[in-house]
């Protein structure tokens, strides 16, 4: 008689990451075949995507898009869609409306793009320790206006809203960092209740990293505020001294990670998002090869055990 495999339907929640390119030895390593699927981002070569769409349609697996899949199609990581410069949003659109054309024939489930490029600091906030690529990336509260970002916004959720009705995907925001223009005026809120398909990605190592330096930051406040409308969160542990250093980003989550030792508490962020959506999908963005295969094995069952917690 034959051994029934059960599989936990907590694992169709799950997601790995893949960029660059398709790493054959990272997908036999971390992929189990009742994930959910593959999120790839800037992959160099069109052989790679057309395999990964290959591996989709024989592992009856789902593949997310960070934008942008290509790489080195735009001078710019992320379009800078709510860039003060009218010719550089022109282009930002131009780029994204090629890209989605050309990711119709591997009919992603959604497209991911960082909001708002440039990200909006706050000013009163020492952000040295965070990492952009360069100064364009970035501008300060106190260099816009909020009543400029909310009308730029509108426009992107209106436009993405009608490219993702007409290529059939789920457009999902993440945030590298939170002004308080987003989560302390209802605005923001608003524009997601109004052009709702579009959905949130919540990151928790940058949320961690966040509540570290902002003194106004709450995550748990951000976490409840914004989980009816997250789709997705990305999920690796950073782990930082006392005096603020970063010891280790991209780390898996596991048990043993204290927050006495500087780690995230991921587990109370995870328990805090779905206790109100038990939907979101979890795309693991850790460095898997920091560890063994029987410590990530631990990693996905921890997370499994933190999900079901809030299920009971």
């Amino acid at each position: 008689m034959n051994e029934i495999v059960r599989i936990d339907p907590i694992d169709n929640q799950f997601m790995i990451g893949m960029y660059g390119g398709l790493d054959m030895i990272k997908f036999k390593r971390d992929y189990r075949d009742s994930f959910y699927g593959i999120e790839a981002c800037l992959f160099e070569k069109k052989d790679d995507m057309d395999q990964l769409r290959e591996l989709a349609v024989q592992n009856g697996m789902k593949i997310g898009v960070h934008f942008p899949l290509r790489a080195h199609t735009y001078p710019f990581r992320d379009a800078p869609i709510l860039a003060k410069c009218q010719q550089m949003r022109d282009d930002a659109y131009k780029a994204v409306a090629q890209e989605l054309e050309y990711l119709s024939t591997y009919r992603p489930t959604y497209v991911l793009f960082h909001y708002p490029k440039p990200v909006i600091l706050d000013s009163h906030v020492d952000w040295s320790i965070w990492t952009f690529g360069d100064s364009s990336e970035y501008e300060y509260s106190n260099d816009t206006s909020i009543a400029i970002i909310r009308q730029l916004s509108q426009e992107w959720f209106e436009w993405i809203q009608k490219q993702a009705k007409r290529y059939d995907f789920i457009p999902v925001m993440e945030l590298d960092t939170w002004s308080s223009w987003f989560y302390k005026e209802r605005w923001f809120l608003d524009l997601l209740d109004t052009y709702c398909d579009i959905r949130i990605c919540l990151d928790m190592q940058r949320l961690y990293l966040q509540q570290r330096i902002d003194p106004d930051f709450d995550v748990l406040r951000i976490i409840r505020q914004l989980a009816p409308y997250t789709y997705s969160i990305h999920v690796s542990n950073m782990q930082c001294s006392v005096n603020g250093e970063i010891l280790n980003r991209h780390y898996p989550v596991l048990p043993e990670q204290s927050t006495a030792a500087g780690w995230a508490p991921i587990a109370e962020y995870l328990k805090t998002i779905f206790n109100i959506n038990g939907n979101v999908k979890i795309m693991f963005e850790h460095r898997s090869e920091l560890i063994s295969e029987t410590e990530l094995e631990r990693c996905y069952s921890y997370l499994r055990d933190i999900i079901q917690s809030t299920k009971k």
